[in-house]
């Protein structure tokens, strides 16, 4: 990790805006310089670095903190931090994957990211705050972090890569108030349950 190098340079059209991007990864030091071919605001730049740091985590496992934000020379830093959401601020870190692309495949990942990201836009947020959120309860934590697989599942589904059943009985098992034994039944089931549409996805992606 500490020899490891990374540089993308690469040109972005967004909201008709021309952006070139230089991103510089040495060790534990990332910077992400913007030039804009015409007049944009700081939040502008703010917005899209952004996406490129949750595009970049997916690989890398962690977010880099914020130490200077410069805009035209100014330094924007504090204004920033405030408005960062806590996950960005977190000093977790996960397993890395060094991003090996050179520019047209990073700009064709980042593209595709983004509208992926676009189509799940309440799930991956709900992901990052369960795993990067420091001080949460564990089990409140993997309460939002299965919560995000469901829909997960319902989307792998409608693409052929899972099958969902509907499991045909819901099992029940209960104490007797009067004798303390064990009483079970199975009740027929109606619908595609939530361990019907998690068990597929562990069983192909462990």
């Amino acid at each position: 990790m500490l020899d490891y190098y990374r540089e993308n340079n690469f040109i972005y059209k967004r909201k008709n805006v021309l952006y070139t991007i230089d991103i510089k990864l040495t060790a534990n030091r990332k910077i992400i310089n913007l030039t804009a071919d015409t007049e944009c605001s700081v939040m502008d730049m703010y917005y899209f670095i952004i996406d490129i740091l949750r595009f970049e985590n997916l690989f890398e496992g962690l977010f880099y903190t914020v130490s200077s934000f410069l805009g035209d020379g100014i330094e924007y830093v504090e204004c920033i931090k405030d408005i960062q959401l806590a996950y960005y601020k977190s000093e977790k870190k996960y397993v890395n994957f060094q991003i090996d692309f050179d520019n047209a495949e990073y700009v064709e990942c980042f593209e595709q990211w983004l509208k992926l990201e676009k189509e799940n836009k309440i799930i991956h947020p709900i992901f990052l705050y369960s795993v990067y959120l420091e001080g949460m309860p564990v089990n409140i934590r993997m309460a939002l972090l299965l919560e995000t697989f469901e829909p997960i599942a319902e989307r792998f589904h409608e693409r052929g890569v899972i099958i969902l059943n509907k499991s045909p009985y819901k099992h029940f098992e209960n104490t007797c108030p009067n004798c303390g034994g064990k009483v079970s039944r199975d009740v027929p089931n109606k619908e595609v349950t939530f361990a019907d549409k998690i068990t597929p996805i562990i069983n192909k992606f462990g």
